[in-house]
């Protein structure tokens, strides 16, 4: 098995995407505004600061969500340290600066692959260990998706078929299939604990050289598989257009 082909790559998403949920999280409640989701639970609204219980974001209907990234914090936070800073010193007067390990290298978690074939025996086993992949794999289920909510999970990666020779259906069944399989246990760890809470998975399909043209796929976790909700260019959303107009600087 440990000499399987990948059948899917990725890159990880411009620094700026992730480096916090105040920006994030409105990218996400914009998407699903122009998703099918409107169509089933009616136009959300961001809460961009939440008291204790709280949802991100909330439909007019009254379904709530909440957003969670699947990364690593070592991960995310190298990922921003290692970009250049951008700072507005005054009203239309914008610096830029190295990152502040420009040309470091450090061995970071990726959590994605760290949760392929895990399930309740080695979640138990990886509680009582120490070391840094274990303590990312226990951060994530003891304190990312262990909630009482609906929750929207957002893989920060620009996904692709390792053959580039396929129909945009084709790459789609692929990804959520493997990604179905690699993160299975999450929908059986929230359905066992969390009965009555939905579990979507947000993944973005293209590549990072040509992002304007990537689609984020919003999908939901089923018995069977990953339920494809709905597709949107990402450069359609405003939020999106927003954050490029500021960081294409750099």
């Amino acid at each position: 098995m440990d000499n399987e082909q990948p059948i899917i790559k990725y890159n990880l998403m411009q620094h700026y995407f992730i480096q916090n949920k105040e920006i994030y999280e409105p990218v996400l409640c914009d998407l699903l505004n122009h998703s099918a989701m409107v169509r089933q639970f009616g136009s959300f609204s961001h809460i961009p600061k939440q008291s204790k219980g709280q949802p991100d974001a909330v439909s007019e209907t009254g379904y709530e969500v909440d957003f969670k990234l699947l990364i690593s914090e070592d991960m995310c936070e190298f990922r921003n340290l290692s970009q250049p800073k951008i700072q507005e010193i005054s009203p239309g007067v914008i610096c830029t600066s190295s990152s502040k390990i420009e040309g470091e290298q450090k061995t970071v978690v990726s959590l994605l692959n760290a949760l392929r074939g895990m399930n309740e025996d080695k979640l138990a086993d990886v509680r009582q260990k120490n070391d840094k992949i274990s303590k990312a794999i226990t951060h994530f289920f003891n304190d990312v998706i262990s909630v009482e909510k609906n929750i929207m999970i957002f893989i920060p990666l620009y996904l692709n078929t390792v053959s580039d020779e396929l129909s945009i259906q084709d790459k789609e069944i692929i990804i959520s299939k493997e990604l179905y399989d690699q993160n299975i246990f999450i929908y059986e760890f929230r359905k066992n604990n969390y009965t009555g809470y939905d579990t979507y998975l947000i993944y973005i399909e293209g590549f990072l050289s040509s992002w304007k043209q990537a689609d984020f796929v919003i999908s939901k976790f089923s018995e069977t598989d990953l339920s494809i909700i709905d597709r949107v260019q990402m450069f359609s959303l405003n939020e999106v257009k927003q954050l490029y107009d500021y960081y294409d600087l750099i």
